[in-house]
């Protein structure tokens, strides 16, 4: 047989289990991902709006796509919505319900989402254990635009477009 790959460029060979059967299989082409440069989402729960705002653009500045949240009823129609994000930023103390109450109750659905603490208070989060075995992390405010960039990397272990969570 011959070496045609197809009459599309975009088809490739697979081989047959059954040659009786089907002489040559027809799949597309596995798309590029990079091709779409879909950024890497980041949920943003704090309700400041002063440094929700500069805590977005601080992320959006280095290619990551952010959406605020006021607090956790917020985030929680997020991902109730579908929306799951690669990071979550959360604040320590929120109104309603706590920044780690939150994270505690997403976690046992998303248990891969990371979560990055803020809090201005250094004392709100003292349970590093925790921390630790979560995979979570803190940030003190008010932090620079190079601490939470450079800690956003390092818990999503990839740049802006790389989905992270693998959800």
């Amino acid at each position: 047989m011959g070496g045609s790959l197809g009459a599309e460029p975009w088809e490739r060979p697979v081989p047959s289990v059954q040659r009786s059967m089907v002489q040559r299989a027809y799949l597309p082409a596995p798309l590029d991902c990079a091709f779409f440069n879909v950024p890497t989402f980041i949920l943003v729960v704090e309700d400041e709006p002063t440094v929700q705002r500069a805590t977005c653009r601080m992320l959006e500045l280095e290619g990551y796509s952010c959406l605020p949240a006021y607090d956790g009823g917020q985030a929680l129609e997020v991902l109730g919505s579908g929306q799951i994000p690669d990071l979550m930023v959360i604040d320590v103390r929120l109104p309603g319900m706590s920044g780690p109450e939150l994270a505690l109750r997403i976690h046992t659905r998303y248990p891969r989402i990371p979560v990055l603490f803020v809090s201005g208070w250094v004392d709100g989060l003292a349970d590093s254990a925790l921390l630790e075995r979560m995979q979570w992390a803190f940030l003190a405010k008010p932090y620079s635009p190079e601490a939470l960039v450079s800690t956003a990397r390092r818990m999503l272990g990839a740049s802006p477009t790389t989905n992270g969570n693998g959800a």
